[in-house]
């Protein structure tokens, strides 16, 4: 049924119903989901193309939206965050365009930081922890390699502010925290964490953030959904970080009319996957990618 499909006429399909669901057309977006719920594969998967398992993937959720507009308490178990947590911490290995951005951003703050001994990273997005990673790896290299010995540990403090309306699970930062933890201490590097409560709409900075003198600071500024508050500029000048690394993979524009949010999530999804298949991922691992990243 999938291979019958034009995908451009499916996108406008989907769009249409996104359309007409934003308008409070619920029953004619629900008659267009429905014919491409028995028209897609469900759930998609390889080896359909990446565009229309995409697609498969937005409809599935504006049906959810439609018939659960407002979702009972989050029934997550802590099996769900275990594997959400593994198959994010997967992406490094089976996506090329994510092996690119962590390359280009550690390379952004190396240069800037330099020969810092204390690195201390705020990071308004840290998600699942894996960008960091690399950067562990290079200063745990800079360290051995340095001709003064013994040099002490360099430290690298990771600082999360997280927003009270974020839908993470609270243990996922917990998770977070433990495997950042393990991978500096098999590096043999010194490490902190710390999670901040920060509302971007409080002119009041947050409780809690606060920069040791000779740190060496460096920002992650989440941009994926639109134009940062005044309050999160306000920290980020009160920081006066070294550098400030801004990665967008262009899917969570909150900012863009739904239609056109839609059309944004689904072509960015379809880059992913073709990008997965591309580099030959296995199926198993891009299942698991769709089903907790995409």
């Amino acid at each position: 049924m999938a291979d019958d499909l034009e995908p451009g006429a499916t996108v406008d399909e989907l769009l249409e119903a996104v359309r007409r669901a934003d308008a409070g057309e619920s029953t004619g977006a629900r008659e267009i989901l429905a014919r491409l719920n028995h028209r897609l594969p469900s759930p998609p998967g390889h080896p359909h193309p990446p565009l229309l398992r995409a697609v498969a993937h937005i409809r599935d959720a504006l049906l959810r939206l439609l018939v659960t507009p407002a979702p009972a308490a989050a029934s997550t178990t802590p099996l769900d965050v275990a594997l959400k947590v593994a198959a994010h911490r997967a992406l490094a290995d089976a996506s090329p365009t994510v092996q690119f951005t962590n390359f280009t951003s550690t390379q952004a703050l190396l240069d800037a930081l330099g020969t810092a001994r204390r690195v201390h990273v705020v990071d308004l997005d840290v998600g699942f922890g894996g960008r960091w990673t690399p950067l562990m790896q290079e200063l745990a290299l800079q360290w051995r390699r340095a001709p003064v010995s013994p040099l002490p540990p360099p430290c690298l403090k990771v600082t999360a502010l997280v927003s009270p309306g974020s839908s993470a699970h609270p243990l996922e930062l917990h998770l977070t925290h433990q495997g950042l933890t393990r991978f500096a201490a098999d590096l043999g590097i010194s490490f902190e964490f710390n999670a901040v409560a920060f509302d971007p709409l409080d002119p009041l900075p947050p409780t809690g953030l606060s920069v040791a003198p000779g740190d060496a600071v460096a920002v992650h500024l989440s941009v994926g959904s639109g134009v940062p508050s005044a309050a999160t500029l306000r920290v980020v000048k009160q920081l006066r970080p070294a550098v400030v690394v801004c990665v967008d993979h262009g899917c969570h524009r909150g900012d863009l009319p739904l239609s056109h949010h839609a059309l944004s999530v689904v072509r960015s999804s379809a880059a992913f996957l073709e990008s997965l298949d591309a580099a030959g991922a296995l199926a198993d691992a891009v299942a698991r990618l769709e089903e907790y990243v995409v």
